[in-house]
C-alpha cells in the first residue's frame, strides 16, 4: 500500500496547501519504458527553456506572444487549466497551436529525448535561462551577489552538479545542458549550489528560495499526473529534499521527511524500483548514438530509483525518521553500470566501456536474498565501484532496521543476524579500501562506519542521553534521558570497535577546509563525538582537568584518543575526548545550516558538564 505520509500533518505545516497527495494517474506507466507516443520526431532543438507546463496542450487559437512571466511562482496553478485565452501569469515557454502541437525541446537532463538527438553539455547558461531562474529568487538577491549574472549562476550550477554526483550520481554530466532542462529542475540545482558554496550571502538566498521551489513542485504534482517523460519532476524533488535534509534551516529539515513520502509514492507509481517489463525498442546495431541515448534514459531512471532508496535509509539511520521503503527486497533493479561507462563522453567510448558490464546481470533484491540465506556472502560477486558499495551498505542497514522493528519469537537469534550483517558490511569495506580515493569513496566509508556502529550502539540512545531535542517537539524528557544513559552504561555499552569507527570518521574530515560540503559530514561528526563520549563514560571517566583547545591540534587529539582506546587504562580517555569534541564542535559551528549549529551547541554543553 502506498504511504503518502501526509494525512496526519498539522495544518500549520502545509505551506498554504502545498503538501497535498498527488492525484491518481489514469494509468501507471513503466518507469523505464521508452514510450514512442511521447517522442516528437520533429521536435525543435532550440534553446527555449522548458517549464513546469510541459506536456499541457494550449487551447485552439492561443497565442504564445501574449505570455508574461509570473510575478510569484508559488501562486496557485489553477490558471493552468482555464479554457480562456486571457492568461497573464505564465512562465516563458515554447508552445504552439493545438492543431500543430509540438512538445517543448527536451534533452537528456529531462529524460525524454528523441532517439539520435544528443545534446552535449554546455557549461554556460544563457541570459534567458538566467531570467527564468530569477523568478524563484527574492527580488533583492538578484541585484548583486552570487547570482547577479548568468556567469555567476552557471558557476553555482556546475558546483551543485559536481557536489551531488559525488554521492548520488543521477545526472549524466557529459550530456547535461542547463539551458535545456526544465526550469524547475534547473532552479533546484541552483538551490543546492547556493547552499553548499561558501560565497557571502549565498546560503541565505538558498534558504529563502527553497520554500517557493518546494511549493511550486508540489502544486504541479497535485494538478498534473506525473508520467514517465516527466521524470525530471522526481529529479527536482530529490534535490529539494537533499537541500532541506542536509544544508538548510530547521523547518526545511523537518519538512524533508514529509516531502520524502511524496517522492517515494511517485517513484512507486512510475515503477522506478523495478525493471521495465516492456520489450526494448528495436534499434539497428549501426545506430550507436541512438542505442547510447536509449541506454542513458534507462540508466538514469535506475540510478534515480537507487538514490531515493539511499536517501530513505539515511533518513532512518541519521535522524530516526520512519522509512517509506521497508526492505531492499523491494528494489528489483539491475546494479548500476560501472562509473567509467556512465561518464563516457560519446557513443564510441560508451560502447567500449559497456561491453563487459553486463557479464553478470545481478538484481539488487536477488543479491540480498542470496546474502541473507545460510552461508550467503558478497564475496561470490564480482567487484563493484564506490556507488554500488554504498548501495550494498544501505541495503544491509535497511535489513537491520527492519529486524529492529519486527516482533520476534522467543527463539529468534537477533544477535546472530547482526553478526552476519556486520560480517557482510566488512566485506564491502574491504573492497572500498582497495578503490582509488574519491569523494564517493569517502561517503561510502562514512556510511560503513556509521552503519557498523549502529549495529552495536543505538543512535537514539546517544541523542536521548544528551537531554537535547533535535526537532520542533523540543527537548528529551529527563526520565527518558536517564534511561538512555543507563542503557549506554550497561547492556548497550560502547565497545572499542565502535569507538575506533568513530575515530576513523573524524579522520576522514580532518583537516579539511570549512568550505568542504559532504552531506553526511554534519551527522557523522556529531554521532562520532557522541559515540566517543559514551565510550569514555563507560570506562568510568567522570571528570578531568581541561586543556585548552588550539586550532591545528585535531590530528594530535585523534592520535591521543586512539592511544587511549588501545590502552588498558582509562586515565587519558576523557581528556582526549575533550580535545576531540572541541574540534568537532568548532568545525560544526563554522557551517551555516541549523543542524550543524545545534549539534555544535550540544557538544559544547557536554564539554561544560564534564569540566
Amino acid at each position: 500500500m502506498e504511504n503518502h505520509a501526509l494525512h496526519n500533518l498539522d495544518e500549520s505545516l502545509l505551506l498554504d496547501g502545498a503538501f497535498l497527495p498527488p492525484p491518481e494517474p489514469a494509468h501507471e506507466p513503466s518507469g523505464n519504458s521508452f514510450d514512442e507516443s511521447e517522442i516528437g520526431i520533429n521536435r525543435p532543438c532550440s534553446n527555449a527553456h522548458t517549464s513546469i507546463l510541459r506536456g499541457i496542450q494550449t487551447p485552439s487559437g492561443f497565442s504564445s506572444s501574449s505570455l508574461l512571466p509570473p510575478t510569484d511562482p508559488t501562486e496557485n496553478f489553477e490558471w493552468f487549466f482555464q479554457n480562456g485565452t486571457e492568461t497573464t501569469k505564465m512562465a516563458p515557454i515554447n508552445l504552439q497551436l493545438e492543431s500543430n502541437v509540438v512538445s517543448p525541446p527536451q534533452c537528456l537532463g529531462s529524460i525524454d529525448f528523441p532517439l539520435g538527438m544528443i545534446h552535449f553539455r554546455d557549461p554556460s547558461i544563457t541570459a534567458e535561462t538566467h531570467r527564468d531562474l530569477v523568478f524563484f529568487l527574492p527580488p533583492q538577491s538578484t541585484e548583486s551577489g552570487p547570482i547577479a549574472t548568468p556567469e555567476c549562476c552557471g558557476r553555482l550550477l556546475r558546483k551543485a552538479i559536481s557536489h551531488v554526483t559525488s554521492f548520488l550520481p543521477i545526472f549524466h554530466q557529459p550530456t547535461l545542458d542547463f539551458n535545456l532542462i526544465p526550469r524547475e529542475l534547473c532552479a533546484a540545482i541552483l538551490c543546492v549550489g547556493l547552499l553548499v558554496c561558501d560565497e557571502p550571502g549565498a546560503h541565505e538566498i538558498g534558504c529563502s528560495m527553497l520554500p517557493s521551489l518546494r511549493a511550486a513542485i508540489l502544486r504541479f504534482v497535485e494538478h498534473v499526473p506525473v508520467k514517465s517523460p516527466q521524470i525530471w519532476v522526481l529529479e527536482a524533488m530529490i534535490l529539494v529534499e537533499i537541500a532541506g535534509m542536509f544544508y538548510a534551516d530547521r523547518m526545511s529539515m523537518e519538512l524533508s521527511d514529509i516531502f520524502h513520502g511524496t517522492l517515494v509514492t511517485l517513484a512507486r507509481r512510475l515503477r522506478l524500483f523495478e525493471a521495465s517489463r516492456e520489450p526494448p525498442r528495436t534499434i539497428p546495431m549501426h545506430a550507436q548514438d541512438e542505442r547510447w541515448a536509449e541506454w542513458i534514459k534507462v540508466e538514469k531512471c535506475k540510478r534515480l530509483g537507487y538514490s531515493i532508496f539511499v536517501i530513505d535509509v539515511q533518513h532512518a539511520l541519521l535522524f530516526g525518521h520512519g522509512r517509506e521503503i521497508l526492505s531492499p527486497l523491494a528494489i528489483k533493479l539491475d546494479l548500476p553500470c560501472p562509473d567509467s561507462a556512465w561518464q563516457a563522453s560519446n557513443a564510441q567510448q560508451w560502447a567500449i566501456e559497456i561491453q563487459n558490464s553486463y557479464a553478470h546481470r545481478l538484481k539488487f533484491h536477488e543479491i540480498h536474498q542470496e546474502i541473507l540465506s545460510i552461508g550467503g556472502t558478497l564475496q561470490t560477486f564480482s567487484t563493484f565501484d564506490a556507488f554500488t558499495g554504498c548501495l550494498f551498505i544501505s541495503g544491509l542497514v535497511s535489513i537491520d532496521l527492519d529486524w529492529r522493528e519486527r516482533c520476534h519469537g522467543p527463539f529468534f537469534d537477533f544477535a546472530k543476524l547482526r553478526v552476519q550483517t556486520g560480517t557482510l558490511l566488512d566485506v564491502v569495506y574491504d573492497q572500498l579500501q582497495d578503490m582509488p580515493e574519491s569523494q564517493m569513496k569517502s561517503n561510502a566509508l562514512t556510511m560503513y562506519y556509521l552503519s557498523s556502529t549502529s549495529l552495536r550502539v543505538s543512535f537514539n540512545d546517544l541523542e536521548d542521553a544528551t537531554n537535547s531535542g533535535f526537532s520542533l517537539a523540543g527537548t528529551t524528557p529527563s526520565e527518558q534521558a536517564r534511561t538512555a544513559i543507563v542503557r549506554l552504561l550497561t547492556k548497550s555499552k560502547v565497545c572499542k570497535t565502535s569507538a575506533r569507527h568513530a575515530i576513523r570518521i573524524l579522520r576522514l574530515y580532518t583537516p579539511l577546509s570549512p568550505g568542504f560540503a559532504s552531506p553526511l559530514e554534519t551527522s557523522a561528526l556529531y554521532l562520532s563525538a557522541l559515540t566517543l563520549w559514551a565510550y569514555a563514560l563507560s570506562q568510568g571517566c567522570t571528570n578531568v582537568i581541561p586543556t585548552p583547545y588550539s586550532k591545528g591540534s585535531e590530528l594530535e587529539a585523534l592520535d591521543a584518543m586512539t592511544a587511549a582506546i588501545n590502552s588498558e587504562g582509562n586515565s587519558t580517555t576523557l581528556a582526549s575526548w575533550l580535545k576531540t569534541a572541541s574540534f568537532a564542535a568548532e568545525r560544526l559551528s563554522q557551517k551555516k545550516h541549523d543542524n550543524a549549529k545545534e549539534y555544535s551547541e550540544v557538544l559544547r554543553g557536554l564539554i561544560k558538564t564534564i569540566v
